[in-house]
């Protein structure tokens, strides 16, 4: 009985440590995410609070992997990178930032989202003017994008990160996308994503099949499958395309 006792002492006290840590988290989201979004973690943990109980060890180790990824998206979400925005040869890099810094104002302009909102513009990956070389993340990220396999093989320039300080501007961004295909040749070569964690870039990738396959159905006409979404919630929809025009 003394044995059950204590066991069932350091049980109660496990879970009241667990339901602290359950609310400081729910706190912590509560600054930056809507009610969906800590409803969605919420309901997460308290089925992973069932499998830690029973799986011990491992039932935490779930919980701190999926936490993380929350967190690393959630850091994320401001982000995006642009693929094809030739890099300056000029050898100071206070001159190289400044040429990327307006072309990043002028795309915000095209898609008439607030170009003061951009907090910072990076590029990323080692700079390498005589070599056509690749990093392992540069690789990573154009393959995980939608889009021409061709055009994205004569990306020589590395691709750039930019952080906005504010979602909203970052949505309208990504939503006004189309209106690079009136801006003529000088953009025809840029692509542009949102910014994924691995296990997105992933799913990302696994829907850009999923579309691929469903585009080779000689039935569609003038419909066509494309991905959709927040990084964390991509999806395959079918689209009217644009006719061609006559003449």
């Amino acid at each position: 009985m003394k044995i059950e006792k204590e066991i069932a002492d350091r049980c109660k006290e496990y879970f009241s440590k667990y339901e602290d840590r359950l609310n400081n988290i729910e706190l912590e989201l509560s600054k930056k995410a809507d009610l969906k979004e800590i409803k969605e973690v919420k309901e997460m943990l308290e089925i992973n609070k069932i499998n830690q109980a029973q799986g011990g060890d491992e039932g935490t180790m779930a919980v701190n992997e999926q936490i993380a990824e929350f967190r690393e998206s959630e850091s994320r979400k401001n982000n995006i990178i642009i693929f094809g925005i030739s890099e300056s040869k000029e050898a100071q890099a206070e001159h190289r930032k400044t040429e990327d810094a307006g072309a990043i104002r002028d795309l915000c302009n095209i898609m008439t989202a607030d170009p003061n909102s951009v907090k910072s513009v990076i590029r990323l990956g080692k700079r390498s003017i005589d070599s056509e070389q690749k990093s392992k993340e540069e690789t990573e990220l154009e393959d995980s994008m939608e889009g021409d396999t061709e055009k994205k093989k004569k990306f020589n320039a590395r691709p750039i990160k930019v952080v906005f300080a504010d979602e909203k501007v970052k949505s309208k961004f990504m939503q006004n996308l189309r209106n690079l295909s009136t801006e003529g040749e000088k953009y025809k070569k840029i692509s542009i994503a949102h910014d994924m964690t691995i296990k997105e870039r992933d799913m990302n990738k696994e829907k850009i099949q999923e579309a691929k396959t469903k585009n080779e159905d000689p039935n569609l006409g003038e419909f066509k499958y494309v991905v959709t979404g927040p990084p964390w919630e991509r999806k395959v929809v079918k689209v009217k395309t644009k006719r061609k025009q006559e003449g």
